[in-house]
Order: structure tokens, then C-alpha cells, then sequence
């Protein structure tokens, strides 16, 4: 399975983006409660900047969700 996050915009303003997760395999994609300037790491955590602080959320590849809490 390739998963890809991507970005889509849902108006005019900057803030107006929401940051997806999908799979090339298939049509489904899931909307993710991060920043839109979010990466994925290979430690398998999805990584954000809240508040000036980066942020680490555990992320499951496979199930392509994030789980747990984000850490410091």
C-alpha cells in the first residue's frame, strides 16, 4: 500500500485548507486533525507545529489514522 497526505482547500482564506490521508490503492481518504504543514516520519509519528511548539502524533500507516496522544 502507498499512502500520500495531501492537502485540500475548502475556501479563500489561508486558514482554509484541511490536511488529508489516503491510499493509492483505494478511493478512501480520511481527514486528519493536524496542521496543514504536517510530515510524516519514519519513526511512524505525523509531525506539526502547534503554538511554535513541534509536535508529534503516533500515526498508523496501515490503518492511516492517527492514535494516542501528540508529545513534545
Amino acid at each position: 500500500m502507498v499512502a500520500l497526505l495531501y492537502l485540500a482547500r475548502h475556501g479563500r482564506e489561508p486558514a482554509d485548507w484541511d490536511l488529508f490521508v489516503g491510499s493509492l490503492d483505494s478511493k478512501e481518504r480520511r481527514l486528519l486533525p493536524a496542521s496543514r504543514r504536517s510530515d510524516y516520519s519514519p519513526t511512524g509519528h505525523l509531525l506539526f507545529v502547534r503554538d511554535g511548539t513541534l509536535m508529534a502524533h503516533p500515526f498508523d500507516l496501515v490503518g492511516l489514522e492517527i492514535f494516542g496522544d501528540a508529545s513534545q
